[in-house]
């Protein structure tokens, strides 16, 4: 969420994590976690096949055989029926082809891994370096929005410094350094887009191809932060005010908002809309303003306060923490967390009992930061909500999270590190820890450290 002014001390080299599977098989992963077969997954004709009933079952489907060579996988959405040998498979009564049919080895069905996770409506991504498929059920990938510390395409998670990019499997969790300055970046269709920059230079924006390693300048001045949607880069361009522009920095053209006090600042677009933290939701084609997300609150001379990167996303609903101030003087006190599905236009609020600094939505689940003690940042806590009538879950209380990211089943965050936990380098006057966490709940993993100068 907030920018983290610090160099890199990456421990990729150190790390020594277990690998997904042994040099030469494949490996499945669902929503980050590894899968365990009987029979190995195994390639046939550029596709990789894995036992039918570990992978519809782990994906929440009943498996049902219908005594010959028929099979069927059943979930309360959805219908799948295959049939061994047959380069077909129906997906609630609607006929898929199918590159690979289904077989028998070693006494076992095996069923083509892609084919059947994305009837299943999940994304299915490929890490060639670790010979491994990465399946993402709906929901769990986040929605990028600019200032948030991390962004993810599926197959790395990128944490952002000023000396490097990071680039994390969410296989084995290794770590790779980019020669990427700058905080805040996106990745799309194999580049990274963003704000870089060498030593003792200007941020400009660019792309940065992940493949070549190529840097392209895509203006030739200083920009403020853009996001990149449907093949196109938005965001506040010179000589345009906030506009759109082409993936290679071409067909500059402006994208006018009628309500001028609109704060834009850092924002998120999905569905052909804009969402601000600052509570905003407009339309990109009318320019006309659909929702503004606040407390309600009427008190003379009491503000609602937005944090900068708080926002989320998640399904069809926005997510806004909000918390008051008197004029501009702080400290700020509780307030809570404004809801507002876009489609519906239904809106909600959850009171909260300290100030919230970070909000991430996956699925109905709401995690969130609250800051705790006093002004500072110096401590605070991490829950989970699953249930707006019940109290939240305590994952980690305690620390400062300085931001982070639910990526399937892991948190993704940043913290101070502990006295003792890491020797720093001379100059240095402190470090940060990329950790990881279940996110219901469990043992933290330090990925990294960070030392600050």
């Amino acid at each position: 969420m907030k920018k983290l002014l610090c160099a890199v001390w990456a421990l990729a080299a150190a790390l020594c994590l277990p690998a997904l599977a042994a040099e030469g098989e494949i490996g499945v992963c669902l929503d980050g976690t590894p899968l365990t077969f009987d029979t190995a997954p195994t390639a046939v004709e550029g596709r990789t096949l894995v036992p039918v009933r570990t992978i519809f079952e782990a994906l929440g489907y009943r498996v049902d055989w219908d005594g010959g060579t028929g099979i069927t996988a059943v979930s309360p959405e959805h219908r799948v029926e295959l049939e061994l040998g047959k380069a077909e498979m129906r997906v609630v009564g609607v006929s898929q082809a199918l590159d690979v049919p289904p077989m028998a080895v070693e006494g076992r069905t095996l069923v083509p891994v892609r084919a059947v996770a994305q009837a299943a409506g999940c994304d299915v991504l490929w890490d060639q370096e670790r010979n491994a498929a990465l399946l993402w059920t709906p929901g769990a990938l986040p929605t990028h929005f600019l200032y948030d510390d991390f962004s993810t395409d599926g197959v790395y998670l990128y944490a952002f410094s000023f000396r490097g990019t990071l680039q994390i499997s969410l296989v084995d969790q290794s770590v790779r350094v980019l020669p990427l300055l700058g905080a805040i970046c996106q990745p799309y269709g194999g580049k990274l887009y963003g704000r870089f920059g060498s030593e003792g230079d200007n941020l400009a924006f660019a792309a940065y191809d992940l493949a070549t390693g190529e840097k392209k300048a895509l203006t030739d001045k200083n920009v403020g932060e853009l996001y990149v949607y449907e093949d196109h880069v938005y965001g506040v361009l010179p000589g345009v005010g906030f506009g759109r522009m082409d993936l290679d920095g071409g067909n500059v053209e402006e994208v006018p908002f009628r309500d001028e006090g609109a704060g834009i600042g850092y924002f998120a677009l999905r569905d052909g809309l804009l969402f601000s933290p600052g509570g905003w939701v407009l339309d990109l084609e009318t320019g006309e303003t659909a929702a503004r997300l606040t407390s309600g609150a009427k008190a003379e001379g009491w503000r609602d306060y937005y944090t900068l990167g708080g926002a989320s996303l998640s399904g069809e609903r926005f997510y806004v923490p909000i918390s008051f101030y008197y004029s501009e003087a702080y400290p700020l006190y509780p307030c809570g967390i404004a809801v507002y599905d876009y489609k519906s236009g239904a809106y909600g609020f959850l009171p909260v009992d300290d100030v919230v600094e970070d909000t991430q939505a996956v699925g109905d689940t709401l995690y969130y930061t609250v800051r705790t003690g006093d002004a500072g940042y110096n401590t605070g806590t991490l829950y989970r909500l699953d249930d707006w009538d019940l109290p939240p879950t305590v994952l980690a209380e305690g620390l400062y999270v300085s931001g982070f990211t639910v990526i399937g089943d892991y948190v993704y965050y940043n913290r101070p590190s502990y006295e003792g936990e890491i020797t720093l380098d001379e100059g240095m006057r402190g470090a940060t820890a990329l950790c990881r966490m279940p996110a219901d709940g469990g043992e933290e993993q330090v990925i990294s450290f960070d030392q600050h100068f």
